[in-house]
């Protein structure tokens, strides 16, 4: 148990003291007698406690689509673009762990009743060998937790500004739905239309490994690298703003016609 000395006091009579405030040379020691220093967070531990960090565990699909969101960041700025930051999200491939857990009991069962009853059974014997080389097979993936910036629990997203544009791209968690993205000039006032239309990717990068546990590191980075040429070489987004129908007065016989008002274009500052 700590204890500590040296606490000042406003006085009884003060209306406003409600709380007592240790000195500045107040003095903590141990129930040994023992003078403890109080713990002091490094300047590095401070900005640590200050950052969001969520950890996410996520199938085969949203596993490899986040890192290769990772990947096209990096990209990115590499060719002298700015990538707005994004929340630091710990991330594990749970289908990875399923399976080796899955197929170990599976495993386990197999040779006990091997174990109770043995004899030649051809297809329990390929059945055992096949988990085993299954389990060797996933025991080889690394599955360390990875550190990233642009993914939720459903999608895998980045915003970034390259060349005086503004782009967005965002995955979907179901890998057969369409993904989006968006691209449109920065002005001299740095904002860009909030009436851009999200366009749909045409998905050439996706490929089978990525539905599975064992798409690699360079896999990811090829996918990152095609949708980046994509990206830089698609058109500027369509501008569509709000419109409305309007009943006008004609001005030769007192009669009306409708026309269509647009309504303002909405603008938006890039500030990252």
């Amino acid at each position: 148990m700590k204890q500590i000395k040296n606490i000042t006091a406003a006085p009884a009579d003060d209306p406003e003291a409600v709380t007592l405030a240790p000195a500045e040379d107040a003095q903590v020691w141990d129930e040994n007698g023992e003078t403890v220093t109080p713990d002091t967070d490094t300047e590095e531990e401070e900005e640590e406690k200050t950052m969001t960090t969520n950890k996410l565990y996520l199938s085969n699909w949203d596993y490899n689509a986040a890192l290769i969101i990772e990947e096209l960041a990096a990209i990115v700025e590499n060719n002298g673009g700015t990538v707005k930051p994004g929340t630091v999200t710990i991330i594990e491939n749970r289908a990875l762990n399923t399976n080796k857990r899955e197929a170990a009991a599976r495993l386990e069962q197999l040779e006990r009743i091997e174990a109770e009853a043995p004899g030649m059974n051809e297809k329990r014997t390929e059945a055992m060998k096949r988990l085993r080389a299954d389990i060797e097979k996933w025991e080889r993936i690394d599955n360390t937790p990875r550190t990233v910036h642009h993914c939720t629990w459903s999608s895998a997203y980045i915003s970034f500004k390259l060349g005086g544009m503004y782009y967005y791209y965002q995955t979907d968690s179901n890998p057969f739905f369409d993904f989006h993205y968006q691209k449109t000039p920065i002005d001299i006032n740095g904002t860009v239309s909030r009436c851009a239309c999200l366009e749909n990717d045409p998905k050439e990068w996706l490929w089978d490994c990525f539905l599975r546990a064992d798409a690699t590191d360079a896999d990811r980075r090829e996918a990152a690298n095609l949708i980046y040429n994509m990206l830089v070489k698609a058109a500027p987004s369509v501008i569509r703003r709000d419109s409305r129908r309007v009943r006008v007065r004609n001005q030769y016989d007192g009669r009306y016609h409708y026309e269509t008002i647009y309504e303002k274009e909405r603008r938006e500052a890039v500030n990252f």
